[in-house]
């Protein structure tokens, strides 16, 4: 009997692509025929999972926005055009690939514009199209609901003024010509909740988000979604050093703030790390601390990585002994060792830190990190959450001792990674896949 054959449409950036890949591999342990869409460097960990790796066209596609040093407000819709301009060639591809490969199901992500706009698309232009499965990878929004706009002034600068109107309408515009360009029907592009899907995987244990009865019933939590075996990634000596120091501790049975060493590990993701201020803010916090049984990893992406050597060379800038930086951390290996997190509050990395049972300092940057680290530091109290234009290295560095040392941090994030060790989330939306293709 041939095998079901499964197309992976998601946003290439770590943050979704990290939770499909354990989905990945155990569709394709079922005997499914997974192919999953990406850029090239994320072609061996595609691979890794046993899914086909093929190319998007957008290969030089970013999700990068200014600084928010250059722009403090939370404004993202430079990347919702930049996922509108690439749409004109991508559907098209796209379609033509559905038209060749036949699958029985097409998975795409909520913040995929050009997948969503393939299913329109198709609708629109075929006689008989696949089944389709939406993951979330974040917080649902629910619209005049959450966020609220009251909770949005709360924790985050909301754009306006006139040059805001314009890139708005500027951005109505180019939705109006692509959907009038691919014949399909006009919806607000800044509305990413509206995409109607019969099912909606959302990645995330049941009771993080804070308004979950109120979605209707097509939304499913099936838990934390992290294999350990697919992100197993190669680890540079310097690196590997650091790990050799720590026991892998999670999922913690007992309290470990007793322990000589303590490791706090630093991400700001990979869309929003181009605001290097927070890293130099953290780095001079570390130094003020001064506590040699504190040992720091930070990743800090490629460019930075470039810019801190440069830094140091040319004007012999000193990174603290206790304090180690790489260009791309495995951030499974870290959380399991780790005492604090030092996050954007990624949901994807929100959700793995809660998983292992590793308290965090959030530091958001933008879109829907400030609604993700109000609510797991400000609702949850799982820790201590700084607007990074408002972050110097007295107050963070006050932070991270409180948190390493107050015991509260750390027992309500063990009673919430037990809680996310309930839900095998892999296991669960693959249930659910086969179930609904049957």
């Amino acid at each position: 009997m041939d095998k079901k054959k499964i197309l992976m449409l998601i946003l290439p950036e770590m943050g979704h692509i990290n939770p499909m890949l354990g989905i990945a591999r155990d569709l394709v342990d079922s005997n499914y025929e997974v192919i999953f869409y990406g850029l090239s460097h994320h072609k061996e960990l595609i691979e890794k999972s046993g899914a086909q790796f093929r190319h998007y066209l957008y290969e030089n596609y970013s999700c990068q926005t200014n600084s928010l040093q250059k722009d403090p407000t939370n404004n993202v819709l430079g990347i919702l055009m930049s996922l509108i301009d690439l749409s004109y060639k991508e559907v098209p591809h796209l379609a033509k690939e559905v038209l060749n490969l036949r699958p029985d199901l097409i998975i795409f992500d909520n913040v995929s514009l050009p997948a969503k706009y393939l299913i329109k698309y198709l609708q629109k232009t075929s006689t008989k199209i696949p089944k389709y499965i939406q993951f979330f990878t974040l917080f649902p929004s629910i619209k005049n609901v959450y966020p609220s706009p009251e909770l949005l002034k709360q924790i985050c600068v909301i754009p306006s003024g006139f040059v805001f109107n314009l890139q708005k309408h500027w951005l109505n515009f180019k939705q109006v010509l692509l959907t009038s360009h691919l014949g399909i029907e006009y919806s607000d592009p800044l509305d990413l909740s509206t995409f109607a899907s019969d099912l909606n995987i959302v990645t995330i244990s049941p009771g993080l988000h804070p308004f979950e009865s109120a979605l209707d019933p097509s939304f499913k939590f099936v838990g934390c979604c992290v294999s350990e075996k697919v992100r197993q990634l190669k680890i540079e000596l310097k690196l590997k050093e650091q790990l050799d120091l720590f026991d892998s501790m999670n999922p913690r049975e007992n309290i470990q703030n007793g322990a000589d060493l303590k490791l706090v590990y630093v991400s700001l993701g990979t869309v929003f790390y181009n605001n290097t201020f927070v890293f130099d803010t953290i780095i001079e916090a570390f130094r003020k601390i001064e506590n040699k049984k504190l040992r720091v990893v930070m990743s800090v992406g490629k460019e930075n990585m470039k810019l801190y050597e440069e830094n140091a060379e040319k004007n012999g800038f000193i990174v603290p002994e206790n304090v180690v930086l790489v260009d791309f951390a495995p951030q499974i290996d870290l959380l399991k060792r780790a005492h604090l997190f030092i996050t954007h509050c990624g949901m994807n990395s929100t959700s793995e830190a809660i998983h292992y049972g590793v308290p965090m300092i959030g530091i958001p940057i933008k879109a829907d990190q400030p609604r993700v680290a109000y609510r797991i530091c400000d609702e949850l109290k799982l820790g201590i959450r700084f607007d990074p234009l408002k972050l110097n290295r007295k107050n963070l560095s006050d932070a991270i001792v409180r948190v390493l040392n107050d015991n509260s941090y750390l027992c309500r994030m063990l009673e919430y990674s037990k809680k996310s060790h309930k839900y095998d989330g892999i296991k669960n939306s693959v249930c659910m896949i086969n179930d609904f293709l049957k």
